[in-house]
């Protein structure tokens, strides 16, 4: 039988915000959403995809050379290169070539056993402080094959297991995800279905229902609100929200405000952030949110992270 491989992004060691402890967060790649917030674009795709740092360019030339698409000429408007993305189909051809690390193929396929020997390195540090393995992405049930796989190794090699997802799957696939989970941080962007699809491309009746499953089959959720300017800022909308999870019972909840810590990346996948014009939200009236959910309802409400 041939071995399951995924495709990630990147492996981050000794994380404290994707679950209880010192975690291992393997970042899968592929989303069916298309949140204009996003700080991960890099995993929004399914294929690896070429990134671009001018700041590190020598411009020594060696990637126009070899790019077999001719997508790679020098830049009139600044130093460095200029990549046509219509031309560029991914191959990482110009790689190797550059010695500055300025050109990166972002994403790889890994087997089950890459990911484990890699995750085992920190197994002391998950015994002292509970941590484990967290899948994030992207969309971690996007490769559900993959992701079902690792998550049984793991709590076969006694590893506590966190998924960190958006729930737009099936039934039948999140069910498969969720009896290897030990902790499941779970988005809900939004109750407005329309408003939903508006934003993020998809509308959230799959969300809002798996969510009532994986309360019933996951020992512990905590659902994470995005708080986006112009989205679900207004204290009606995150109340609605807090109101849901009420009746549903979770009792844990996240609201992360908006930060655009990620657009430098779009810039280096060719991509065009579009909310460069919005501000961060201002703290103290994340607070407040804070304060009247968690006197309206049982619910414990931690700011960021």
């Amino acid at each position: 039988m041939r071995p399951i491989k995924g495709e990630i992004f990147d492996i981050q060691r000794f994380s404290i915000h994707d679950g209880p402890g010192i975690r291992t967060v393997v970042f899968l790649k592929g989303c069916s959403l298309h949140c204009p917030w996003c700080c991960n674009p890099e995993g929004i795709s399914y294929e690896s995809e070429l990134a671009y740092y001018p700041q590190r360019c020598f411009d020594c030339g060696e990637c126009i050379l070899i790019c077999p698409q001719k997508a790679i000429t020098r830049s009139f408007k600044e130093d460095g290169v200029s990549i046509d993305r219509e031309k560029c189909n991914n191959c990482g051809a110009c790689v190797p070539f550059c010695s500055s690390k300025a050109l990166t193929l972002i994403g790889e396929e890994i087997s089950i056993g890459q990911v484990m020997k890699e995750v085992k390195k920190d197994a002391v540090f998950y015994r002292v402080s509970g941590g484990g393995l967290t899948l994030s992405g992207g969309e971690p049930l996007e490769q559900i094959d993959f992701t079902e796989a690792l998550l049984s190794v793991a709590k076969q090699d006694g590893i506590n297991t966190a998924v960190e997802t958006c729930g737009y799957t099936s039934s039948e696939n999140f069910r498969r995800v969720l009896k290897n989970v030990d902790y499941l941080l779970y988005d809900i962007k939004h109750t407005d279905s329309k408003k939903h699809k508006d934003f993020t491309g998809k509308d959230n009746k799959l969300i809002l229902e798996n969510i009532k499953l994986a309360v019933q089959i996951c020992p512990s959720v905590t659902a994470r609100v995005p708080y986006i300017p112009g989205f679900n800022d207004s204290e009606k909308e995150i109340l609605e929200i807090a109101d849901f999870l009420s009746s549903i019972s979770v009792a844990s909840l996240h609201i992360l405000p908006y930060h655009n810590l990620g657009s430098s990346k779009y810039k280096s996948l060719g991509k065009t952030y579009q909310m460069a014009s919005t501000k961060s939200v201002e703290r103290k009236k994340v607070q407040r949110i804070k304060r009247v959910i968690e006197e309206k309802y049982p619910i414990k409400v931690r700011v960021g992270g």
